[in-house]
């Protein structure tokens, strides 16, 4: 829901323009919300709200007022936008180099978001807490995001392998299910699932964790973004825990589709032992936005990281996206984003599907920033510490 409104935001604070924003037709019921929020800027003309379909927004792109534009959506939205609609004719301009739209363009275009578990001898606390972020990650939004994670990686030797998957799927099964209101979701569900299952009477489809599938024989589920409540589990060889790490690299770099964000799980000792090794892979990721022992989600929502692909994509091979957003203290010229977290973490973020009091806490929160006061601090903190 955020999005919109943070690719404003960074394109009139960042880039020092007046904006135009078209809401996507599925969410602009947010439209009179940034309304009302963003009123000083719509006042003093710097933003302008707008809503329609792909016709309004072709009229928009290629009004001669507009010098350059962002596209936060699919990469079918983008080659539509930027090579034409008609499919063969997108093949023959982007051959040629010939676009339908020569302004400037940015965009984020998505993912099939890879987290990968370096075998260790985790807690039984630091295997939940890994299982509850993952968890987390893929049914924030009901899964209808472009960082909830798609693919797990693990190794084919870990011992605790089992366990950790049957953790995962236990916290997924006790999630309750939400409305799948992205529009074709029960059609890319059936394609993804590999199941027979389908809407439920409430309009929900199940959280579906795939294990041990092989990027061979199903390609689709690494090579192309689902935006459906589905996660493929992978197994890899080694011979060793660090030979398993840079082999994860490589299969993240060269065998999953995007290039956006992308999560390791570490344990402790192996952060101790391989330093080096752990920095030099971080390095070799090919990822705008890495966590270790985090969901990338989290960098997204504190805005002042940069966020965008990784850097260095053709306009007519675009993957994931090209330029970035937010970038809160002005970076110049980023080329990825890591965020560090302990293996576990206290109080239980609020983002955590399994946090038992996540509405208190948020209201707690929102009383906070409208009157801070050590009173309303420690409200929120009562609320927290019960979660």
């Amino acid at each position: 829901a955020a999005i919109p409104a943070t690719d404003a935001l960074s394109m009139i604070f960042q880039n020092d323009t007046v904006a135009l924003l078209k809401m996507n037709p599925v969410n602009d019921y947010l439209g009179p919300i940034f309304d009302r929020a963003m009123q000083p800027l719509i006042r003093a003309g710097f933003l302008r709200i707008i809503y329609g379909g792909a016709e309004q927004g072709t009229f928009a792109v290629n009004h001669q007022q507009i010098d350059a534009v962002h596209i936060t959506g699919s990469v079918e939205t983008h080659d539509a936008i930027v090579w034409g609609a008609d499919r063969g004719q997108q093949q023959t301009r982007k051959q040629s180099g010939q676009p339908v739209v020569t302004k400037p363009v940015t965009s984020e275009l998505g993912n099939v978001t890879p987290w990968a578990i370096v075998p260790g001898e985790y807690t039984a606390s630091q295997l939940m807490s890994q299982a509850e972020t993952i968890a987390a990650s893929i049914v924030n939004n009901a899964s209808f995001n472009c960082i909830a994670t798609k693919v797990l990686i693990t190794w084919k030797k870990w011992p605790q392998r089992e366990q950790f998957l049957n953790l995962l799927d236990s916290i997924l099964q006790k999630t309750p299910t939400r409305f799948a209101y992205y529009p074709g979701a029960a059609d890319r569900f059936a394609v993804y699932s590999g199941s027979s299952k389908g809407l439920d009477a409430q309009g929900t489809l199940p959280w579906t964790l795939r294990r041990d599938m092989n990027p061979k024989s199903d390609p689709l589920l690494f090579n192309k973004e689902s935006f459906v409540c589905v996660t493929a589990e992978t197994v890899l060889d080694a011979n060793s825990p660090l030979e398993f790490m840079n082999r994860a690299i490589d299969f993240m770099n060269e065998q999953v589709w995007g290039t956006l964000a992308a999560s390791l799980t570490v344990p402790k000792e192996f952060q101790k032992q391989h330093a080096t090794e752990l920095d030099d892979a971080i390095r070799r990721l090919k990822y705008g936005t890495i966590g270790v022992n985090q969901w990338t989600g989290v960098a997204y929502g504190l805005i002042s990281p940069p966020w965008g692909a990784y850097p260095g994509t053709a306009l007519n091979q675009i993957d994931s996206g090209s330029g970035f957003v937010h970038n809160t203290y002005l970076l110049d010229r980023p080329q990825k984003a890591v965020l560090r977290s302990p293996l576990t973490l206290f109080p239980k973020p609020v983002w955590f599907s399994t946090n038992r009091r996540s509405e208190q806490i948020s209201w707690k929160l929102a009383d906070l920033y409208h009157k801070p006061s050590l009173w309303n601090l420690g409200r929120l903190l009562s609320q927290a510490l019960r979660g």
